[in-house]
């Protein structure tokens, strides 16, 4: 509750935070509403997504909170909302896209100053392990959510360990 806050705080002085804010709770609001796993969506849920304007305004919004992130030389402001415009294009079933957007996420969280990423890369190993399912690519999906699984797990984060177990079962019994 305080970290919205802050964000809303922070949001009415910056306007790169501003881009991110409102991106993060268009997305957010469709994501919520929608109340399926990203294993689950089918490609009509990912139709949806990509008419949703919802779902528009959080593409935009990310793109525009990269770009200025990128201007402000705020590398870890341009990794976070690379990784949220990740996922819009998961949702929006763009999964080349969506991948391509997580991997670099992944590529530059290895280059920010040491801080509490965890959480962060473990969800990038969930998105790209169930996107890979999605593709036929099973040991690959396999492998990408044992790490995610690890990762929640040392975090102590039960519900991130319960979709990782939830989706390696789904595409286990594929494979």
């Amino acid at each position: 509750m305080f970290e919205k806050f802050l964000e809303r705080r922070a949001a009415k002085k910056d306007p790169r935070f501003r881009a991110f804010v409102e991106a993060k709770d268009a997305y957010e609001s469709y994501i919520n509403e929608m109340n399926l796993r990203f294993d689950e969506m089918t490609a009509e849920h990912c139709l949806r997504a990509r008419g949703d304007p919802r779902m528009n305004a959080a593409e935009r919004g990310f793109v525009m909170a990269i770009e200025l992130s990128e201007a402000d030389s705020a590398f870890a402001d341009t990794t976070t909302a690379t990784c949220q415009l990740g996922f819009v294009h998961h949702a929006q079933g763009n999964l080349t896209k969506a991948a391509e957007l997580i991997q670099s996420t992944l590529d530059m969280l290895r280059t920010l100053p040491d801080a509490n990423r965890a959480g962060d890369i473990s969800a990038c190993h969930y998105h790209l392990g169930v996107i890979a399912g999605k593709q036929g690519k099973l040991s690959e999906a396999l492998q990408q959510l044992q790490i995610s699984r690890q990762i929640d797990e040392a975090n102590g984060d039960a519900s991130g360990m319960y979709l990782c177990n939830v989706a390696i079962a789904k595409f286990s019994t594929n494979a």
